[in-house]
C-alpha cells in the first residue's frame, strides 16, 4: 500500500516517487533582479534524506520536522518556491506589474492626503465673542465662541485654560497665544470649533506696554531669572535712550531668549542653559511696527518705560536684552503687559475675579459647552 511522506522500511519519499523532470530544479526567469536570483537558484533543502535519518532543515519560514506529506491532488504544507510540485506554478517578476501597483498605492495615498487638507481647511462660521452673561452661556453659543481675559501676573496661561475648563464644565478650551509667565494682559481662549482659528490669531500683531530695567542682565531676560551680570547706568541719557529705540523699529533680527516656546527641530525649546549649553536658537526676522520708550529720571531710575507693536515670533525679552547693549550697559525685562492682539484689546476682557463667579452662578449645573 502506497503511504505519503518517509515509506515505513526503505525511508523512500513522495519526492522520489514522481517523475525525474518534475525533481530538478527550475532555473531562475529572465529579467528577474539580483536580490531575488540568488534565491531562486538556491538548491532545494527541504527533501527528506533517502536512506533515513534525520530530514535536512528546509529554507527559513518553513518546518525541519518529517511530517506526512499532502495528497497527491493538494499542496503540502511548505509554501516554498523551491519545493518541485506540479501543483504550484513558477515564481515569476513582472517589473511592469510592480511599477502599477506602486502607482496605485500612491494615487491611494494623495488622495486621503487630498481629503484630509480639505477637511482641515474647512473652517466654521466666525466665532462669537463673549461679552454678556448669562445670555451668552446656552450650547449653541459656547459651541463656537471666543473668550478674552485679562490675565493676572501671578497666573500662567494653563491656570487659566485649567479654571475655564472646569467653570464651563468643558475640555475644548484653549489659547490663541501664549503670554510671557511674566507678563500680565490679554488672553484669548478658543471655545469649540473657535480653536481652528488659532493659527490666524497667531499671525496678528501684539501691542505690549512694559518697563526694560538698566544694569543687570539675566539668564531668562526677565526679572525671573538669575542674575548673569551687572553693569553701571548712570552715564544713560534719555537721547541716548530715544536713538537706541531707533533702531529696533521695522525688520529687526532678534534671537529668542533661552526659556521660550520656539521650535526647534519641531520641538519646544525649553531646555535650561545648564543642561544643554550647546543649544541655540536661529536668528529670525521679526517686524517692529512700533517702539516708543520713555526714561522717566535720568541719572536716578534705572526703568525705561515702553510701548510696542510686534509682529509674529516677536520676543519682547530679546529687544529688552539687546536693548541695554546699544546704551553701553546690560538690561532685562522687568514688566510686561499685552495691551491688544490684531483687533481685541484687554479693554474688552474679563477679568477672572469677575467672569468666574459669574459662570460658577449661572451655569445651573448644566454642561454649557459641546460635548466631548
Amino acid at each position: 500500500m502506497a503511504t505519503h511522506g518517509r515509506a515505513a522500511g526503505g525511508g523512500r519519499t513522495r519526492a522520489a516517487a514522481q517523475p525525474q523532470e518534475q525533481q530538478q530544479h527550475q532555473h531562475s526567469p529572465p529579467g528577474m533582479p539580483d536580490a531575488y536570483r540568488s534565491v531562486w537558484d538556491a538548491p532545494p533543502q527541504h527533501e527528506g534524506r533517502s536512506g533515513g535519518g534525520t530530514p535536512r532543515r528546509g529554507p527559513p519560514g518553513t518546518s525541519s520536522r518529517a511530517g506526512p506529506a499532502a495528497p497527491s491532488g493538494g499542496i503540502g504544507r511548505s509554501h516554498s518556491p523551491h519545493r518541485s510540485s506540479p501543483h504550484l506554478a513558477p515564481w515569476t517578476f513582472d517589473e511592469a506589474a510592480e511599477q502599477a501597483d506602486a502607482a496605485a498605492v500612491y494615487r491611494l495615498e494623495q488622495s486621503r492626503l487630498y481629503r484630509r487638507r480639505a477637511k482641515a481647511a474647512e473652517r466654521p462660521p466666525p466665532p462669537a465673542v463673549i461679552t454678556q452673561l448669562p445670555g451668552q452661556l446656552d450650547r449653541d453659543t459656547m459651541a463656537n465662541a471666543l473668550l478674552l481675559v485679562d490675565k493676572p501676573k501671578d497666573w500662567s496661561d494653563d491656570e487659566v485654560e485649567r479654571a475655564l475648563r472646569w467653570a464651563l464644565r468643558t475640555n475644548a478650551v484653549s489659547n490663541a497665544g501664549r503670554l510671557e509667565p511674566l507678563a500680565s494682559g490679554l488672553l484669548i481662549l478658543c471655545i469649540g470649533a473657535a480653536s481652528k482659528y488659532t493659527q490666524t490669531f497667531q499671525e496678528f500683531d501684539r501691542g505690549y506696554s512694559g518697563v526694560i530695567r538698566l544694569g543687570s542682565a539675566t539668564d531668562t531676560y526677565d526679572a525671573y531669572g538669575a542674575e548673569t551680570e551687572s553693569l553701571g547706568w548712570e552715564h544713560v541719557a534719555r537721547g541716548d535712550v530715544e536713538a537706541a529705540a531707533a533702531r529696533f523699529r521695522g525688520e529687526v533680527t532678534l534671537v529668542a531668549p533661552r526659556f521660550n516656546t520656539a521650535k526647534v527641530g519641531g520641538r519646544r525649546f525649553v531646555v535650561p542653559a545648564s543642561d544643554d549649553p550647546d543649544a541655540a536658537v536661529s536668528p529670525r526676522p521679526v517686524c517692529v511696527s512700533s517702539f516708543t520708550v520713555t526714561l522717566a529720571a535720568p541719572g536716578s531710575s534705572p526703568d525705561v518705560e515702553f510701548s510696542a507693536v510686534l509682529g509674529q515670533a516677536g520676543y519682547v525679552r530679546s529687544i529688552a536684552h539687546d536693548f541695554g547693549r546699544q546704551l553701553g550697559t546690560v538690561s532685562h525685562l522687568a514688566a510686561l503687559r499685552r495691551e491688544s492682539v490684531g483687533p481685541f484689546s484687554v479693554g474688552d476682557a474679563w477679568t477672572l475675579d469677575v467672569l468666574l463667579p459669574l459662570i460658577k452662578r449661572y451655569r445651573k449645573g448644566g454642561r454649557p459647552g459641546p460635548k466631548r
